[in-house]
């Protein structure tokens, strides 16, 4: 989430994506300028779903998962925290076999 050259390594990181080219992303830490990096993405608009394309979920950073198929359903649970954390996963059907996908960045100083 450093704001350091974050158009450098945004674009490093979709560099490495576009090789690898998974079917699931997940990021977490995401700023909302490395988001709008990410969904301005010419690959990225045309392979992925996304769950928070506006960053509405985020506090000062995020997550946010990228999808090559459509979900269900998306969910949203939030934790009790100072820092707005919360689960996001998507429900989904592939060959008639329903799975779920989430992701979550858990804080690491006490919450209350």
């Amino acid at each position: 989430f450093d704001r350091k050259a974050i158009k450098e390594r945004t674009n490093y990181q979709l560099k490495d994506l576009k090789k690898m080219n998974p079917d699931v992303i997940c990021f977490q830490e995401t700023t909302s300028e490395s988001l709008d990096i990410v969904c301005n993405d010419k690959w990225i608009r045309k392979n992925y779903y996304a769950t928070d394309v506006s960053s509405s979920t985020f506090y000062d950073y995020g997550i946010c998962i990228f999808c090559k198929f459509l979900p269900e359903n998306f969910y949203q649970v939030n934790f009790p925290s100072r820092m707005g954390r919360c689960f996001i996963y998507g429900e989904f059907t592939l060959n008639n076999e329903t799975f779920a996908i989430g992701t979550v960045h858990l804080e690491s100083l006490a919450s209350r």
